[in-house]
């Protein structure tokens, strides 16, 4: 009878333990997913201040000489 009782309970741990891995593993995706969008991110908005300061240049050369 006592292993009876056990079984379920070792089961259930299991189960806590399978349930905790697979939390685990979306929040490391999500973690992933975060930081590739930030990158993302930070990538086009050097790209768009790149791309702005070189039409400022652009523009004070015209506007004023070299």
């Amino acid at each position: 009878m006592a292993t009876a009782a056990a079984l379920p309970a070792s089961a259930s741990e299991g189960a806590v333990q399978r349930a905790g891995r697979a939390v685990e593993r979306g929040a490391k995706r999500t973690g992933e997913a975060v930081e590739r969008g930030a990158q993302r991110t930070g990538s086009a908005l050097e790209r768009a201040a790149n791309w702005t300061g070189e039409r400022l240049r652009r523009a004070g050369r015209w506007a004023f000489g070299d």
